[in-house]
């Protein structure tokens, strides 16, 4: 009996929560402008270069001021060499933690 009245209870809760609004995202700020955010970072234009090799990258792309930032690691070569002077005054070397590659599961 119980059993029952749970289930016909459960299934009234599921009914009416199919016929809820439903909002996927909810601005902070409280506007619903969908082409403004104040809140955020925002990227108008983006260029990706790629590189024939890590090493076209470091030298041409940083050292000449091609980009910006990079997420590939260093190796010890250029560490050293971004890390001692003269390019210690210029660029920013961050530790980010060990390197354990990607891993793809299909």
């Amino acid at each position: 009996m119980y059993k029952k009245a749970l289930m016909a209870i459960v299934a009234i809760a599921m009914i009416s929560m199919m016929f809820a609004p439903v909002f996927a995202w909810e601005y902070p700020d409280g506007s619903s402008d969908t082409k403004y955010e104040a809140w955020g970072p925002r990227v108008d234009s983006m260029l990706i270069k790629l590189y024939a090799s890590a090493d076209s990258e470091w030298e041409s792309g940083i050292e000449g001021g091609e980009i910006d930032i990079t997420d590939w690691p260093l190796d010890h070569t250029h560490l050293v060499k971004y890390t001692t002077p003269p390019w210690d005054a210029s660029l920013v070397v961050y530790g980010y933690g060990a390197e354990f590659g990607a891993n793809l599961f299909d």
